[in-house]
């Protein structure tokens, strides 16, 4: 049986995990947004204790977040 592909040919799974992603990132955007509603963020730090926690991605996905909703400066 052949698995079922989404629309860039990924697996199905894979595409609606990267959705899932994909929303997580909007949703803690949003909250960091609301958060500085007044004051506006200068700069946003991504860290944590250890390495391969995902900051990388975390900080590339709020980029592309901040970009689609027509903020300048990523």
């Amino acid at each position: 049986m052949a698995e079922e592909k989404g629309p860039l040919n990924l697996p199905a799974a894979a595409l609606l995990d990267a959705m899932g992603e994909i929303a997580e990132m909007r949703r803690t955007y949003t909250a960091i947004e609301k958060s500085f509603a007044d004051l506006g963020p200068r700069s946003i730090v991504v860290t944590s204790a250890s390495t391969s926690e995902g900051k990388t991605l975390t900080a590339a996905g709020l980029a592309a977040v901040a970009a689609r909703e027509g903020e300048r400066r990523v």
